[in-house]
């Protein structure tokens, strides 16, 4: 691929910069002035395009951006960037958190995902498509929003690096560019690693009270369809491999969730007066099943015998608060009890 230089920056201040700047970047997310006062808003991008990456270097008074959902649908973007605060200070909203970033701070942002900045920019940026990244870190989709602060050793190293980049990116020729890219994407996905393995050591030293929030949030949320690891993942700001760890004495996080809905399913029709298949079907939509055939059969493997039978012969008072503790038997009720404790 060939290079491609681009720099922008307008002769005009005020508001028709802002208007200019809102274009320039209106097909990755929308932006807006806190006061509403454009009188004073400048800024400058210089962007450089090389394969397998890109670089810019850019400025702009302080403002809001928006990346929404339909951004990420409409422009269709599959890449991470990386990028290093050279001064002033912003705000970063993801879908799971929010936090401060300062001089010195990269920020990793997955750009087919949500976010909302609020701030000044004065950024080097560096753009890598994800399948160039990918293979390089611990978990892809765990960089979202991860900031990398110059207060450990490798977090100096990558805004060294970052700093060298923003002196050099305009004096680089295509060759050297190309090898930057690649040496910066290993050198960020080191110091990356570092980081994520850090935040993982630590939630898992916090599984008990962890373990225990995610199981309140699955029964608060039963009776939604989507729940599901991938929206537990996301909550929660966990990779998929730590949420199954966290859930392996349970046999996996779906079958804990379906096993769940089933066991709130069954305590309803059990302690309902109603006889009706219609009734059935509605407990089923309650309880987050998608399918009123798909729950008979998972209700019938689970327990041995159909709703209809529950709610013609219900069982003891005991039997139902097994089944509210979240087991199918004795000894998985004593073993949840156990683990929980542990």
């Amino acid at each position: 691929m060939s290079e491609a230089s681009r720099t922008e920056h307008p002769d005009d201040t005020g508001a028709a910069s802002f208007d200019a700047y809102a274009q320039y970047v209106s097909s990755l997310q929308t932006v807006e002035l806190p006061d509403r006062d454009a009188s004073t808003f400048e800024w400058s991008v210089r962007l450089r395009a090389m394969s397998p990456a890109s670089f810019s270097r850019g400025k702009a008074s302080h403002h809001i951006s928006r990346r929404t959902p339909k951004h990420c649908a409409k422009v269709g973007l599959d890449h991470i960037i990386a990028y290093y605060r050279l001064s002033g200070h912003g705000q970063l909203q993801t879908e799971s958190e929010a936090r401060l970033t300062k001089p010195g701070d990269l920020t990793f942002m997955d750009m087919s995902r949500p976010m909302l900045a609020c701030g000044p920019i004065d950024t080097v940026c560096v753009g890598f498509p994800r399948a160039l990244i990918a293979p390089l870190v611990k978990d892809v989709d765990a960089l979202h929003g991860l900031v990398l602060a110059p207060d450990t050793a490798l977090g100096r190293l990558a805004a060294a690096h970052m700093n060298a980049l923003a002196a050099e990116i305009g004096r680089m020729d295509a060759d050297e560019a190309r090898l930057v890219a690649e040496a910066t994407a290993n050198l960020l996905a080191v110091c990356a690693n570092s980081s994520l393995l850090v935040s993982e050591q630590a939630r898992v030293r916090a599984r008990p009270a962890l373990l225990v929030t995610i199981r309140h949030h699955i029964d608060r949320n039963l009776a939604d369809p989507t729940l599901g690891p991938e929206t537990i993942a996301r909550q929660f700001a966990l990779s998929r491999s730590t949420l199954f760890r966290l859930f392996h004495p349970f046999g996996g996080i779906e079958l804990y969730i379906r096993r769940r809905r089933l066991a709130r399913a069954y305590q309803t029709l059990a302690r309902s007066s109603s006889r009706s298949n219609e009734y059935i079907y509605q407990v089923a939509g309650a309880c987050g099943f998608t399918s009123p055939s798909g729950f008979s059969r998972a209700f019938r493997l689970e327990f041995g015998q159909t709703p209809s039978d529950v709610i013609q012969c219900p069982p003891n008072a005991w039997a139902i608060g097994t089944l509210a503790a979240g087991s199918t038997s004795l000894t998985q009720c004593l073993h949840d009890l156990v683990f929980q404790a542990a």
